[in-house]
C-alpha cells in the first residue's frame, strides 16, 4: 500500500485563472498565490484557520450555498469566485452584524489608522446598519498589566486566544460565554503574561486590545517606521521601531517578511513599555 506523496499538488480555478498549490491547502491561500485578495477579518497565515468573521465568503461550481476560503480545503478541479453581487451583499452584512453595537469611538481610540474593520468598512462601502440588537458587551478590563481589553469593540476573531496557544505557549486567553454575550477572558491564574500581552496587541484587527503605554501617546500615522534589529533576551527580531522626535512610543514588527514572523519577545516587549514611560 503506498503512502500518499508529502508534496502532492492539486488544480483549481479561482475567477477564471488557473492555480497549482499543495495538497491541504486552503482556497484563501490558492487566492493569495495568484494576487487575489479574499477579503477577511479573523484570518492570519501563521495561526490556525478560526473561519469566525464569515466576511471570506466564496462560491465554489457546484455547492450550493457560499462557503469560507479561510478553512476550506481546494480540491482537484473545483471552479471558485471570489466577487459576485451575492457575495457582496453577503459580506456587507457579515460586516454589519460586526458593527451593532460597535461603540461609534474611532477618533479616540488607538487603533484608529490602522484597524481593518475601518478599512473593510470602507472597502466595501457599508454606509447603514439595518440591524439592531441588545448591547450586552461586558465593562472594560482595565486590571490586566500592559493591555487594557475593551470587549464592545471586539468581533471575536481570537487570533488573541491563538497566539498564545498556537505560538507564544502560554495560552492565556479564552472565549469566554456564548452568542451575543462571548467576550475574551483569561483562563485563570494570578497575572496575565506580558508577553502573550504584547502579542495579542499585534495580532487584534480592531481597537479591543490596547496596549496601556501606547494609549493615547500618538496617533500611528504621525509616527515614522525605523527599521531595526532587537536583540533583547537573546532573541534576535527584526522590528520597526515608532518614533517621533526622537523619542520611541513603541516596538512593531510587521507578520510574513520578518524572522520572528511579527512575534516580539517579552525582552523586547518591556523594553518599550519602558521606553514609553520616560
Amino acid at each position: 500500500m503506498s503512502n500518499k506523496s508529502e508534496n502532492a499538488m492539486v488544480n483549481l480555478t479561482i475567477d477564471g485563472q488557473n492555480v497549482q498549490i499543495e495538497s491541504g491547502a486552503t482556497i484563501i491561500v490558492a487566492a493569495e498565490k495568484l494576487g487575489i485578495k479574499i477579503p477577511t477579518m479573523c484570518y492570519l497565515k501563521k495561526l490556525s484557520t478560526t473561519g469566525a468573521c464569515r466576511v471570506c465568503l466564496v462560491e465554489v461550481e457546484g455547492v450550493a450555498a457560499p462557503i469560507t476560503a479561510c478553512n476550506t480545503v481546494a480540491t482537484e478541479g473545483i471552479v471558485v469566485t471570489t466577487q459576485s453581487e451575492l457575495l457582496g451583499r453577503m459580506r456587507k452584512d457579515m460586516i454589519r452584524l460586526m458593527l451593532v453595537n460597535h461603540p461609534l469611538d474611532c477618533p479616540v481610540c488607538d487603533a484608529a489608522g490602522e484597524c481593518d474593520l475601518q478599512d473593510i468598512c470602507f472597502d466595501h462601502h457599508v454606509l447603514d446598519q439595518p440591524f439592531s440588537a441588545e448591547d450586552v458587551a461586558m465593562p472594560k478590563v482595565t486590571d490586566w498589566p500592559l493591555i487594557e481589553n475593551v470587549p464592545s469593540r471586539c468581533i471575536l476573531c481570537e487570533k488573541c486566544v491563538k497566539v498564545g496557544h498556537e505560538l507564544t505557549g502560554i495560552g492565556d486567553f479564552c472565549v469566554t460565554e456564548r452568542g451575543d454575550k462571548a467576550y475574551i477572558g483569561r483562563t485563570g491564574g494570578s497575572e496575565v503574561d506580558p508577553y502573550i500581552e504584547g502579542n495579542a496587541v499585534a495580532v487584534c484587527p480592531v481597537g479591543a486590545m490596547i496596549s496601556k503605554p501606547f494609549k493615547h501617546s500618538a496617533r500611528c500615522w504621525t509616527l515614522d517606521k525605523v527599521p531595526s534589529i532587537g536583540f533583547a533576551g537573546g532573541s534576535l527580531e527584526q522590528v520597526d521601531l515608532n518614533v517621533k522626535e526622537n523619542k520611541l512610543f513603541r516596538i512593531t514588527s510587521k507578520d510574513g517578511v520578518t524572522i520572528n514572523d511579527g512575534l516580539l519577545s517579552f525582552a523586547t516587549l518591556t523594553s518599550a513599555d519602558l521606553e514609553a514611560r520616560w
